[in-house]
Order: structure tokens, then C-alpha cells, then sequence
């Protein structure tokens, strides 16, 4: 089975769009939270000392991250780009989640939807890129 098949494409590009949907959705909140503190337990993980990086929001960086992985996997259905770029920018996204979920769960003791949903997205994407080895 070729790794450009539909079911391939629709599997990486629907994990693609959930993730960068729930990035967005994460990144207004961050926006928000800033205007109008509420304490739902999204907003104090982005308003948590482990939300920045060098002073960019995470939220941000993952809207970045899903919208690039979504153009190098067109890129890479078009043959213009080599699998091996879409497949190490799955594997450090997957290495982040990790990171970012022991931070949840250990240091900040919080179970927000929002990040289970980035973290759902980057196992759909390794799953993914598991199901379909390089050629």
C-alpha cells in the first residue's frame, strides 16, 4: 500500500486539522485569558509559567506547527518534498506531547480538554506515520 493512498492523506490531514483546530482554540484562550481571567482549568494552564517559550506562547507554536505539517504533507503527496521531513517533524511533535503532558499531569495536577486534544491529534499523526513506512 502506497503512503500516498486516501486513507493515508485522510488520516494524517484530519489529524492535521483537528490538531490545528484545537491549537487555535487554545491560542484565543490564551489571548482571552489575558483580557478576562477566568479560572476554568484551560485558562490556568495557559496562563501557567510552562505556557511560554523565550516568551512565545505554546498555543501559538502548535498553530505553527499543525499549519506546517499540513503543507509539507501536501507538498509530499505533490513529490516535491521528501517523506523524511514530514516524518521528523511528527516524531518531535510527539517528543513535545510528551514533554507537555507530564507537565500537565505531574507539575500543574490539570486535565484540560483542550491540550487532550492537541495530545489526541499528535497520536493520530504517529499512528499515522506507524501504519506507513517509508518506501
Amino acid at each position: 500500500m502506497p503512503c500516498t493512498s486516501w486513507m493515508w492523506l485522510l488520516a494524517m490531514g484530519g489529524a492535521c486539522v483537528f490538531g490545528l483546530q484545537g491549537s487555535i482554540s487554545l491560542a484565543l484562550r490564551h489571548r482571552l485569558a489575558q483580557d478576562a481571567p477566568r479560572m476554568a482549568k484551560c485558562d490556568r494552564v495557559v496562563r501557567s509559567p510552562y505556557a511560554h517559550v523565550a516568551g512565545i506562547p505554546i498555543a501559538y507554536s502548535a498553530v505553527v506547527f499543525y499549519a506546517l505539517v499540513l503543507l509539507a504533507l501536501i507538498q509530499v503527496v505533490q513529490g516535491a518534498l521528501p517523506r523524511v521531513w514530514l516524518d521528523g517533524a511528527i516524531v518531535v511533535g510527539l517528543g513535545v506531547t510528551c514533554y507537555y503532558a507530564f507537565i500537565l499531569f505531574f507539575r500543574l495536577r490539570i486535565v484540560c480538554a483542550g491540550c487532550l486534544r492537541i495530545y489526541l491529534a499528535n497520536l493520530m499523526l504517529g499512528i499515522a506515520l506507524a501504519g506507513c513506512p517509508l518506501d
